[in-house]
């Protein structure tokens, strides 16, 4: 039996960047999503690699939206995966506050050298879910794709479900 009783809110993005290969000290930013099974949240997810001393890593950056219509603090946890690749996904991060203007930082360490040529179509997938009291909430979700050519195209759309 839980001691808990409440349930839980999940929200699932699903970004694809297409024609892009993935460059060292590059940031990719995709499109501010509105997250309405986690309190009407906005979110923006980027990505980047850093070079330091010659050692390659993977940073994720989930920011929160400097207005929306959601609380000034929310618990929540994460986890963020790129092309289901064991060692480029977190494991899921807990943050006790996440208010506006929060960026929430998830370093994955050490890539291999032959990481960057694995593109040329990257898909990052986010879940976040936090727990709350009221009733089951269907989980929402967002797709969207960016394609990287002389500019910087980006769509995004939710995802409907139908009972």
């Amino acid at each position: 039996m839980s001691l808990y009783r409440g349930s839980k809110r999940e929200f699932n993005l699903k970004w694809c960047i297409g024609e892009s290969r993935l460059n060292v000290e590059t940031c990719l930013e995709g499109p501010i999503f509105l997250a309405d099974s986690l309190m009407k949240t906005e979110w923006s997810l980027q990505l980047s690699i850093t070079n330091v001393s010659y050692i390659l890593s993977l940073v994720y950056s989930l920011k929160r939206a400097d207005e929306d219509d959601g609380p000034n603090f929310i618990r929540m946890c994460f986890r963020i995966s790129l092309n289901n690749i064991p060692e480029a996904s977190s494991h899921g991060t807990f943050v006790k506050n996440a208010r506006r203007e929060l960026v929430l930082v998830q370093d994955l360490g050490t890539l291999t050298p032959d990481f960057l040529t694995k593109g040329p179509l990257w898909t990052i997938c986010c879940s976040m879910w936090m727990w709350m009291e009221g009733p089951i909430v269907i989980a929402g979700e967002c797709r969207a794709r960016t394609k990287i050519t002389t500019t910087k195209l980006s769509k995004c759309w939710e995802v409907f479900v139908a009972w």
